[in-house]
Order: C-alpha cells, then structure tokens, then sequence
C-alpha cells in the first residue's frame, strides 16, 4: 500500500523511556521493556493528539496508542495485546494527561466502545467527537471517537500515504515502520496487514493524522484544574500540565 522506498527511508531512533502504567499508582514506571516508548518528552507548550486502537486484550491484536505532535512527529507509542478494554481507558486517560491534555480519539468500532465509556466516565476533558461526512467539515459531530468504515478507512489511509510519499512525517518506531512495509491490499481492494503480521500501529497512526488534518489548528494544552481533570473530592485546586 505505501512506497516501499519512502518507507525505507524512515529511520528507526533510540527509545528515550521505556515505561509501563501501573493501574494501583496510576501512573507511568520505567521499564526495561515497558509496554510505552517515549521518543520525544513533551515541552509545556507541546500541543498533542493521540489516535488509538482498541484489541480485545487476548493476546492476538494489540491495543495500541500513538502519541503526534502538531508537527507531525511520533513522540510515543503504546502497544499491548493483554489490556483490557476497559483498563486502556484508564491508561489513556493518564496518557493523555502526561502528554499536556492530548485531544485523545479512538477509535470507536467494537470493543472501542467499552473504552470511550471508561474515559467518560474519567471525564477526560479533551475528546475528539467525529465530524459528519467522512471528516470533511471542521466542525465536531456528536459521535465521541473514531469510527472506521467501509467510506473512512480508505479515506484516512489514503491521507497516510500521501504524507508518507510527501515525507511530511517524522516516524522514529521500528515498529510502525515494519508494519507499514507489510500494509498490503488484498484483491478485493481492502487494505491491512499481510498474513502473519499486524496493522494496529498503522492504523492509530492514521487515524492521528486525520485528527491533526481537521483539527490540527485548534489544538491546545487545555490546562484545567486537577479536580475538573479527574473529578476527584473536593481540594485545593491544583494548576498541572
């Protein structure tokens, strides 16, 4: 699907951080091979989206998370088989945060649902609501997350290969570079991994580029207090990133 020799170009960068989220302190630890690579740390006045994918956590698809600056640079990637649904929405949720209040989308299908629940019921104050018509207005729908179709998957790869072909990209994983070399179409004209391999870093890289297409002049680090972030008891109000 993409242009082999664009994709080759793409070097793979050394991982700054290795960390992996700890649902009891909710919070990101190092790791030695942690299920989070951080490939840039965010500044304070970084602005962000983060397009994910959500797997079953069985063990066969991963769930998987990629962290995109407005310039079109990969900072972080998340990738992990064994999540549960449910609990991405709580990983996310700090995720987003870590990374200056992300407008966060993801995608929707499936077992995506059970996550946008648990990040509604977290009130993240930063969720990306799908536009009408494939995306092609500016303005937010009413549909939270991402929904893939027949009409929107063809779209928003389409936009990833022609950002790959114009080198408007800065992908520093190994891992989206592998998975982009093996992104295939099938005779039937429907695209995604060839046999043996895997497309989840593909697509929420794909579905972050179409966020910071329609949405990537209105981004903001969206500072809000500690307790509207998580609506925890009240406290002393408490300014964070």
């Amino acid at each position: 699907m993409f242009d082999t020799e664009k994709v080759s170009k793409l070097i793979p960068q050394p991982v700054l951080a290795h960390r992996e989220f700890d649902f009891e302190s909710s919070m990101f630890e190092d790791k030695r091979h942690g299920s989070l690579e951080i490939y840039k740390f965010p500044t304070f006045e970084d602005a962000f989206v983060i397009g994910a994918d959500v797997s079953l956590g069985v063990g066969k698809d991963s769930s998987c998370a990629i962290v995109m600056d407005k310039d079109k640079s990969v900072c972080a990637v998340y990738r992990n088989n064994l999540i549960d649904p449910s609990q991405f929405g709580d990983l996310l949720f700090y995720l987003g945060r870590y990374f200056n209040n992300a407008l966060l989308a993801v995608e929707s299908n499936s077992m995506g649902i059970a996550t946008l629940n648990r990040l509604s019921q977290m009130q993240y104050v930063n969720m990306y609501y799908q536009t009408k018509a494939a995306n092609v207005s500016k303005e937010d729908g009413m549909r939270m997350g991402w929904r893939t179709t027949s009409a929107s998957k063809p779209m928003i790869i389409g936009f990833l290969k022609s950002a790959i072909e114009q080198e408007e990209l800065w992908i520093p994983s190994k891992t989206i570079i592998s998975e982009l070399m093996n992104f295939v179409v099938a005779e039937s004209g429907k695209t995604g991994a060839s046999l043996g391999n895997n497309d989840d870093t593909v697509i929420a890289l794909a579905i972050a580029l179409e966020v910071i297409r329609t949405h990537g002049d209105r981004l903001t680090t969206n500072r809000v207090s500690f307790n509207q972030k998580i609506g925890a008891i009240p406290q002393k109000e408490t300014t964070w990133l």
